[in-house]
């Protein structure tokens, strides 16, 4: 957990408090208050996270070295469980270093997690949807068909949040 004195803008990363400026390469927000972090906070439990676990997963991807494929197995089993699944995810989000990165998040342990867990994934995206760019953007991201349980939810959710590359520097080819 991060120390009281720091902040953060609606995309999760913690700065120093003081200048007011947001560092968070998606998000052109105002710098929010600790107490923003609450709502996100009661409803991930970063504990369950094995160390190493994220940066493993992300350097799989960068690197492609097969060496790290354990990663990826974990975090796929971990979208079988919000319990696990949810903090991973957002985690993981966190961590993206480019849009590429947040892209393959998305298409990835995110989608999975909605699909596998359904309207109660769409449900507990809500909190960090509300205060994260990221979160939004990675849910525009998110391909769900009408058949898949959470659909609805994630639907009303994408429609609520709009994504934020029309005003930001975030492009796709």
């Amino acid at each position: 957990m991060k120390s009281p004195d720091a902040a953060m803008c609606r995309g999760f990363f913690f700065v120093a408090a003081g200048d007011g400026q947001c560092r968070e390469p998606f998000c052109d927000a105002p710098l929010l208050g600790w107490s923003a972090m609450k709502p996100i906070a009661k409803n991930v439990n970063e504990a369950s996270i094995p160390p190493g676990l994220v940066d493993a997963y992300l350097t799989h991807f960068r690197t492609q070295n097969d060496s790290l494929y354990w990663a990826w197995e974990e975090v796929d089993a971990a979208t079988e469980s919000l319990e696990f699944g949810l903090p991973l995810c957002l985690a993981l989000v966190e961590a993206a270093a480019n849009p590429a990165e947040l892209a393959y998040i998305a298409a990835g342990p995110l989608e999975d997690l909605l699909r596998r867990r359904g309207t109660p994934a769409a449900q507990a995206l809500e909190a960090p949807a509300r205060v994260s760019a990221r979160v939004r953007e990675a849910l525009h991201q998110v391909w769900l068909s009408p058949d898949d349980a959470a659909y609805t939810a994630w639907r009303a959710m994408v429609k609520k949040y709009p994504s934020i590359r029309d005003r930001t520097s975030i492009r796709t080819p």
